[in-house]
């Protein structure tokens, strides 16, 4: 009898400490003055635009392994505006960068689809709204790529805060 109420607190305890051991999820809305966005991490550098930078964290899943997922979305409008609305191919214009950290495909870029992204300047920062189609591309040899055949859907709104370019340590 001893032995398996010794299992059980076991077990229990095992459970309670499991909990402590998830990943919360979150989200980072910045952007950044005098910048640019570039290919190379962190994706941002010195420049003469304002660059806007959403990471997002997904939080884990306690029963599924490899779950772990995050996102990066970067794009970079004029600094002498303080309101903007970009739609479909405009989009580009605005150096969209999407970057996704998964256990997933290696895509090697992305193409927009359609979408709407808006912006006005707050006293305090930002006010964006995001909602874009985009189709991963992805490398078939050295000469060739397709894109994904479904599309992948982004959208996030929110009060971006003014901070300093990372540096990529």
């Amino acid at each position: 009898m001893k032995s398996i109420m010794l299992l059980l607190s076991a077990l229990v305890l095992m459970c309670i400490s499991c909990e402590d051991g998830i990943n919360p999820g979150f989200e980072d809305l910045l952007y950044y003055e005098s910048a640019s966005i570039t290919e190379d991490h962190p994706y941002v550098s010195d420049g003469s635009s304002i660059v806007i930078h959403r990471h997002y964290v997904a939080e884990d899943k306690e029963d599924i392994q490899d779950d772990e997922y995050a996102e990066d979305v970067f794009f970079q409008i004029p600094s002498s505006i303080s309101s903007f609305s970009y739609t479909d191919s405009e989009i580009n214009d605005l150096h969209f960068l999407f970057k996704q950290y998964c256990y997933c495909g290696l895509a090697e870029g992305v193409e927009v689809e359609a979408g709407t992204i808006t912006g006005n300047k707050l006293g305090n920062g930002w006010d964006i709204n995001v909602d874009v189609s985009l189709r991963f591309v992805y490398r078939y040899d050295e000469d060739s790529t397709f894109l994904s055949p479904e599309t992948h859907q982004i959208a996030f709104a929110g009060n971006f805060q003014k901070s300093s370019k990372p540096s990529g340590n």
